[in-house]
């Protein structure tokens, strides 16, 4: 990893870097929420080094990291475009999303998940998102048995309130308690939500 970093360095206008698979573990592995941070510790700490031309990162079928990972996704400040599909074999854990929420320069994030650690008695809430004031597009997406997808939420009846520039927005099976939230977002044109019922009277108001 860290020779093909130093060779995309010598591309003075890459702007754009995807990378498959990353933290992923063979069957062998162990199955803690920390395997695979080591994958993400080398990867991202070869990131951190690139130039701020590169300010979209699309990561397909990776293996959430453990906290090492996560101190390092923090530092890559000119990322404005993140795109995170996640692997089967690790959770969305409320420090994950805390971590991207801290990534307050990020202008579109796409974020897709198979599996949270969260329930319908204590869902994992993403709220915190919402902070996110440069966003102009948010996409997220549960793709996990139907069962389960009530682990994940927005909790807060006030929709993303900190994104003022939001303009598109696609909601994937997350549960909201309501929308009337995004009545507040002067510059929000599009809206997509694919819901497990329909919308309740709360919701619909």
């Amino acid at each position: 990893m860290q020779a093909a970093v130093s060779t995309l360095r010598t591309i003075a206008a890459l702007r754009s870097i995807s990378i498959s698979n990353l933290g992923s573990t063979n069957s062998n592995s162990s199955s803690s929420s920390d395997a695979g941070s080591v994958s993400w510790a080398v990867a991202l700490e070869g990131l951190s080094g690139l130039p701020d031309s590169v300010i979209s990162l699309d990561l397909t079928n990776a293996r959430l990291p453990g906290p090492e990972g996560l101190s390092l996704l923090l530092q890559l400040h000119h990322i404005q475009h993140l795109t995170l599909h996640s692997s089967s074999s690790g959770k969305l854990q409320q420090q994950h999303v805390a971590a991207i929420a801290g990534m307050q320069q990020l202008k579109s994030l796409k974020l897709c998940f198979r599996t949270v650690a969260g329930a319908l008695a204590e869902p994992l809430t993403l709220d915190c998102l919402g902070e996110l004031g440069k966003l102009t597009h948010l996409e997220i997406r549960y793709t996990g048995m139907q069962e389960l997808a009530t682990g994940v939420c927005f909790a807060s009846e006030d929709l993303l309130p900190g994104c003022k520039q939001l303009v598109s927005l696609v909601l994937s099976r997350v549960p909201t308690p309501s929308l009337r939230g995004l009545f507040k977002l002067d510059q929000l044109k599009q809206v997509t939500l694919l819901q497990l019922a329909p919308l309740d009277d709360n919701q619909a108001r």
